[in-house]
């Protein structure tokens, strides 16, 4: 277990990798939480062996809550491999344990929402934005357009240099976006909220893991052969 600022670790799966996250929020009570909080750091720099399959990084997850919360049974509802999508299954099995779900979707997502409906003629200008922050827009635009297209620049910035804008404040993505943010600021008018709908079916709604493959294999010593294997959870 490391100690990473939470927000650091949303932004790195939200903008560096582009992952829609779902925030599961669980009902655990101040004396779980002190628990869990000292048992991870009891744990410090205690090493586990990493499978993949089975003893990967979810189920450490829930076993860290099973050692905060005994009345919590976790575990026993993952099998091998241990999917982590099922250990947020795991989390259903116990009643009430979820009291809220957040959903944060990606840099991405949030690109090509706010695109979405977005004249062609705009998007070129956002993309030229991205590149260059100074493009001029033109005259025939409304305040209105104006601002999408300037908020939407800012988005593709974003994906563009998701990795670089933490970590270099005075790199070339960090001056296009100051530089674009600058003219949104300039217009002086606040932005509709951006408003993206969770996917229809959630991660726990989601089927049991399930897995079929096939596939075919030839060798100059043994000839052709094929292979058929499957997993049901």
């Amino acid at each position: 277990f490391r100690l990473r600022p939470y927000f650091y670790k949303v932004r790195e799966y939200n903008d560096f990798e582009s992952r829609d996250l779902f925030e599961y929020d669980l009902a655990l009570s101040e004396g779980e939480v002190a628990l869990l909080v000292a048992h991870v750091f009891e744990l410090g720099s205690t090493h586990f062996d990493y499978y993949y399959a089975d003893k990967n990084c979810s189920y450490h997850i829930l076993a860290a809550l099973e050692a905060a919360a005994p009345r919590l049974t976790l575990l026993d509802h993952v099998g091998t491999p241990v999917v982590p999508i099922d250990t947020v299954k795991a989390l259903y099995a116990n009643p009430r344990l979820v009291r809220d779900l957040q959903y944060r979707p990606s840099a991405s997502t949030q690109f090509k929402a706010r695109v979405a409906d977005m004249p062609r003629d705009q998007r070129v200008l956002v993309e030229a934005l991205a590149r260059d922050a100074d493009t001029p827009l033109p005259e025939g635009l409304s305040e209105e357009q104006r601002i999408h297209v300037l908020d939407a620049g800012a988005d593709l910035v974003d994906v563009r240099y998701a990795k670089e804008l933490p970590f270099d404040p005075g790199g070339h993505g960090a001056h296009i976006k100051q530089r674009v943010l600058e003219r949104r600021a300039a217009l002086q008018r606040p932005s509709e909220p951006l408003r993206i709908d969770p996917p229809k079916y959630l991660p726990h709604d989601t089927h049991e893991s399930a897995r079929l493959s096939s596939g075919a294999l030839w060798s100059k010593a043994d000839g052709g052969a094929a292979t058929f294997g499957g997993y049901v959870a």
